[in-house]
């Protein structure tokens, strides 16, 4: 859902004009574009990829989807070994570039690799390019959005149990560092004719916090 969640805010901030800047590191650049053209057409995924057998009203969408979508200031970059000095870099040539930069997201911050950390453990590892996400967003004075992976629930711990900030995987530095933490939980299975993800905000260091709310999830179509 992680991704999801990403892409969605990446089609709002580009529908309100801004200058987005996508790392990712874990699916390519096709299927992600797939993706947005759903979420932003109110298209179901699978009509994306049925050929032929599309109604002529869906073509039209997808292709009123995609006009649009080409008019963004959205760049995806799914080199999927990037360290976090290339990002750094990229993001700060992207701000000096004619469009700026509005907006980073990186998906995921555990995925990034670790070239010239040898002798250090995977903590302090994840910790620096934790702390570096900071820097980079108070340098450019944007906000970086970095997508993290929560521990797996034990299997005999309680299904309604809610996840917090520390089942954060790998380090604690990434809740510490953050000015928001948001964490996203669903049922493995949800088969109601109305299916809801929480939303938790669990770090909020200029509002109240925690705070619950649910939100539609129709991953069909994001």
């Amino acid at each position: 859902g992680k991704t999801v969640v990403a892409l969605d805010c990446a089609v709002h901030a580009c529908v309100a004009g801004k200058s987005v800047l996508y790392f990712s590191l874990e699916m390519d650049r096709g299927r992600l574009l797939q993706r947005i053209v759903a979420n932003y057409g109110n298209i179901h995924l699978s009509d994306l990829t049925k050929g032929p057998h599309r109604s002529p009203e869906t073509i039209q969408e997808i292709k009123k989807a995609k006009r649009d979508i080409l008019k963004w200031k959205l760049e995806i970059d799914d080199n999927s070994e990037v360290t976090i000095d290339y990002i750094r870099a990229k993001a700060k040539q992207k701000s000096q570039s004619k469009d700026g930069l509005d907006f980073v997201i990186i998906d995921y911050l555990q995925l990034i690799s670790s070239a010239g950390s040898r002798g250090k453990n995977r903590q302090e590892i994840v910790a620096e390019i934790s702390r570096s996400c900071k820097v980079l967003a108070r340098q450019l004075g944007i906000p970086v959005m970095v997508l993290v992976q929560l521990k797996r629930e034990d299997k005999d711990e309680a299904e309604d149990r809610i996840p917090s900030k520390a089942d954060i995987r790998e380090s604690a530095a990434i809740a510490a560092d953050s000015d928001i933490v948001l964490i996203i939980h669903r049922k493995e299975r949800d088969d109601s004719p109305d299916p809801k993800a929480m939303f938790i905000l669990d770090k909020n260091r200029q509002g109240p916090a925690p705070k619950i709310f649910y939100t539609r999830c129709v991953l069909e179509k994001s």
